[in-house]
């Protein structure tokens, strides 16, 4: 009985049909196997991924399990074809309930699918056509009260089985005879912006030769003009061919090719000004005006017929004419902001170098196809968003966004993305990202990311594979990345810029490789996801802060991260992976030593407070599965070459091939201090832990092990580092890295040493002070060499710098006024204070000795932004509220035989050894 009522036994099928559904995902082989068919698959093209795993079976010798999945997926495609007839035949009896029901299962399973969508589509239309039905304007019949001839050819009009025949012969100019309306027939005012109008116009296409059709706006203030016009008009241009125009304002214009006239037409015009002129065959135009605002009254219709040719002859023939009247709610941010059907309001089309968006432009198959013949120079055809899709602002730093694009591989060669900045003040901005897509021929193709006119330019070499699912994130701290399907990705940034102000726009548009050659793409979604941002710690400036932050999350590299290494083979770009477990590099073999990771190129950690019983831990996270060799570590960075130099410690772990055991060996300055064998298992977490004068290495796997290292000293700087090794060279490597974190624990505060009860203190000495100006000059730094006169008020040594001088004002002392004795800093160093009015300063230059050779400087490199550094070798951010608030203004030079520490007064410190 139960299974009689019409619900359950959907329930009771539907509930089968995805158990059945599950076998496919977890079968021995399934379509994770295949990214490319998978992505076709979820995309709803089930024809298509059918059809390519037919040809990956042909390749396999018709492989058992492959033809048992092929099996599976052809059975669930004729299971929806099957629904979706029943539901076609329950749309034709106006059951709308019972057809949405019988295909629900769908929705859950694979809502893409391409017919699924066009079937719901006209179930939507055939339910708004019920609920709001057209009303007829015209019938063909007789012009009635809301009608009246236009122009003065009446002889020539008639009626004729239900449609309306204009028959104009030749010698009456342009021949424009038809229709006019008494009154206005669509009416928006300021209060009445919610509802959208379709018009749909029926012709005999045997007995029409050319027409038009205007909509005039009218105002209800009779001396204002109004601008508003909407212009349709069909030109014969030949025998076999004509042209199908769209104009808004007599400045818009689309148009679309034509073979023959129109059987039917729906024009829909929405509050927001935007119009669109759909045809049958599922083609259609659209313009807008938003230069103009919407005519307070409405619009006035008039349709007549139109010659080819002045003097010519001309033939209309009106079936029909109905408008409906449909709630429009103007669209709001959402997932889905491009759905490859048509263009909403956000979107506008993207016209470049004088090519028409219509001319090359077609909505098939649920995607934009353009598709531009060649010899049309560097013709760039698409879409642009209207106003901006993507907004930072000083208060909104805390979303990132992401934004996913669907191409069609298999009818796209070239094409261009660019987000380009806007500032509310209309500035210029020069922030700028682009993604550029070239198909050389069917074997070699290249993925660009540029950013800022490239200036930053990074590229993908992507062989015969044309992307199919890009992914873009943007974030709030100005890095971005793009993300293909197998894992690889680009990533870039531009920290010298500011993000702009307003947002950025985007565009999307074919591409030809090279001038006068032909261009192809298929666009079919574009969304775009907001996600929470969490700005990471910079780890250069935490004060006195202590427990854990993380440094590298595994999901991008950040500004913190570079690849390594590059210098050499360049097998990151190759075979480094984001996924949802992590960061993943795996080479194969036959590439050396495998070598590809992560390194800091600016210190990373800063041992603040390290003191005589602080302690810094670097913690490394591993997933053991996937891992078979790398090497992590700290130290010194080598600039030139990218790469660990000394001082450094490291690790190296790799598997041994074909034995059930391991390597782990320990360095300290590259000097091999401990090697042992250890179980296959690679260790899941690995910490190397700093202390004053040492540096520990202890892991899941293996005894906690601590070395000497005099290099471990308060406030000196680490690089980190963390990269795949193979055991041998030429053998594969793998390395599967999580998070890295860093630990803090600060010393307990000791007080300054004080001299000893009855010894006076070290002497100091004034060197710049109201009693000795006659000991300094003024100086002039100018792009005039020889320009170096100047005067300047030492009693009031206050210097402002206005943007764009060219000329830096300066004191220096006349003479060598600091003499070092070495036998005294062998055992007391010798301390410089600079005294600052901290309320009037946020930037200095210290040059010791000579400006080229040793020099301390706080910069202030964008809004809100300062870095303390040493020589453009070692910089340090400087937190903007301890620098006004609680700054003291001193600056100290702390000078001994072997080192120099450079410092901001109870801030950030720089150590820096006298040979850097």
């Amino acid at each position: 009985m139960l299974l009689k009522d019409h619900s359950f036994r959907l329930l009771f099928m539907g509930t089968i049909f995805l158990f059945f559904f599950s076998l496919i995902l977890s079968a021995s082989v399934s379509l994770n196997d295949y990214p490319q068919i998978k992505s076709n698959w979820d995309d709803g093209e089930l024809t298509i991924a059918i059809n390519k795993l037919q040809e990956e079976a042909k390749k396999r010798s018709q492989n058992d399990d492959m033809v048992d999945l092929l099996k599976k997926l052809t059975f669930q495609k004729n299971k929806f074809d099957q629904w979706l007839s029943k539901a076609n035949n329950l749309l034709r009896q106006q059951k709308f309930k019972e057809a949405t029901e019988v295909i629900s299962f769908i929705k859950s399973i694979n809502p893409n699918y391409i017919r699924y969508i066009e079937l719901m589509n006209r179930i939507k239309t055939a339910e708004e056509e019920l609920k709001y039905p057209f009303n007829v304007l015209f019938d063909g019949k007789s012009m009635g009260d809301r009608w009246k001839p236009y122009d003065d050819f009446e002889e020539y009009i008639k009626f004729d089985n239900s449609t309306l025949m204009i028959d104009v012969p030749k010698s009456h100019g342009w021949a424009q005879v038809g229709l006019e309306s008494s009154e206005t027939i669509i009416n928006f005012t300021e209060s009445n912006q919610s509802y959208a109008y379709h018009l749909k116009f029926k012709l005999d296409p045997k007995n029409t030769t050319g027409f038009a059709i205007n909509l005039e706006g009218e105002n209800l203030d009779k001396k204002l003009r109004s601008f508003s016009k909407i212009s349709i008009v069909y030109k014969v241009i030949n025998e076999k061919s004509a042209i199908l125009e769209l104009r808004k304002d007599e400045y818009l214009q689309a148009k679309l090719e034509m073979s023959t006239v129109p059987e039917s037409m729906e024009l829909i015009i929405q509050p927001n000004n935007f119009m669109y002129l759909y045809l049958e065959d599922g083609r259609y135009l659209q313009t807008t005006s938003i230069k103009y605002s919407m005519p307070t009254k409405g619009y006035k219709l008039k349709i007549y017929s139109q010659a080819k040719a002045y003097q010519t002859e001309a033939k209309l023939a009106l079936k029909s004419l109905a408008l409906q009247k449909i709630p429009f709610e103007k669209k709001k941010l959402k997932a889905v902001i491009f759905d490859g059907k048509h263009l909403e309001d956000m979107w506008k089309p993207y016209e470049a170098h004088n090519h028409h968006f219509s001319e090359y432009t077609r909505f098939d198959n649920s995607a934009l196809v353009v598709n531009v013949p060649k010899k049309r120079g560097w013709a760039q055809v698409g879409i642009e968003s209207s106003e901006t899709i993507i907004n930072f602002t000083e208060s909104n730093q805390s979303y990132a966004y992401r934004l996913k694009f669907k191409f069609d591989p298999n009818d796209t060669r070239g094409f261009g993305i660019e987000l380009e900045g806007r500032n509310i003040d209309k500035s210029c901005s020069i922030n700028k990202l682009q993604v550029f897509y070239k198909k050389i021929d069917d074997n070699a193709s290249v993925l660009e990311l540029r950013k800022d006119y490239g200036a930053l330019h990074t590229k993908l070499e992507m062989g015969s594979v044309t992307p199919g699912d890009m992914e873009l994130l943007i974030q709030p701290n100005n890095m971005m990345y793009l993300y293909l399907l197998d894992g690889r990705y680009l990533q870039t940034t531009s920290a010298e810029y500011t993000m702009p102000t307003k947002g950025y726009t985007l565009k999307v548009y074919s591409k030809p490789i090279k001038r006068e050659l032909p261009s192809k793409m298929s666009l079919k979604s574009i969304e775009l996801k907001r996600e929470p941002f969490e700005k990471r710690v910079d780890p250069s400036n935490l004060g006195k802060k202590e427990g854990k932050i993380v440094l590298f999350d595994g999901k991008y590299l950040g500004n913190g991260w570079i690849p390594y290494n590059e210098q050499y083979k360049n097998y990151f770009k190759e075979y480094a992976r984001f996924d949802k477990n992590g960061f993943m590099i795996d080479i194969p073999k036959k590439h050396k030593w495998g070598e590809a990771g992560i390194i800091t190129p600016e210190p990373i950690v800063w041992l603040d407070g390290l003191g005589r019983d602080g302690e810094y831990k670097a913690i490394f996270n591993f997933d053991p599965i996937r891992t078979t060799g790398f090497t992590i570590g700290a130290g010194s960075y080598n600039s030139s070459w990218k790469e660990p130099a000394r001082p450094s410690a490291s690790l190296n772990w790799s598997q041994i091939a074909d034995q059930n055991t391991s390597k782990l060996k320990i360095y300290i300055d590259f000097k091999l201090i401990l090697e042992e064998n250890l179980t296959a298992v690679s260790p899941s977490i690995i910490t190397l832990g700093f202390e004053d004068g040492t540096v520990t290495f202890d892991g899941d796997t293996f005894d906690t092990k601590t070395f000497k290292w005099s290099y471990i000293i308060e406030n000196r700087p680490l690089h980190l580092w963390a990269f795949s090794r193979a055991y041998k060279k030429n053998l594969p490597a793998k390395m599967a890295l999580g998070k890295v974190i860093l630990e803090r624990k600060i010393a307990t505060p000791t007080s300054p040493p004080k001299p000893a009860p009855g010894v006076e203190p070290l002497p100091g000495k004034e060197i710049f002070g109201s009693k000795n100006f006659e000991d300094w000059k003024c100086y002039k730094f100018s792009t005039d060499k020889k320009d170096h006169n100047c005067t300047i008020d030492l009693s009031d040594l206050t210097i402002n710098i206005k943007r764009g001088v060219k000329s830096l004002y300066a004191i220096k002392s006349k003479n060598k006024i600091i003499t070092l004795d070495s036998r005294r800093i062998e055992v007391t160093p010798l301390k410089i204070v600079f005294s600052f009015d901290p309320r009037k300063t946020d930037s200095f230059d210290i040059a010791i000795n000579s400006f080229y050779k040793y020099h301390v400087a706080l910069q202030k490199i964008g809004k809100n932004k300062y870095i303390f550094k040493w020589n453009d070798k070692l910089e340090r951010t400087v937190d903007e509220k301890w620098l006004k608030n609680e700054w003291n203004g001193k600056v100290n030079i702390v000078v001994a035989k072997k080192w120099i520490r450079i410092e901001l007064d109870n801030g950030v410190k720089i150590p820096v050894p006298l040979s850097v």
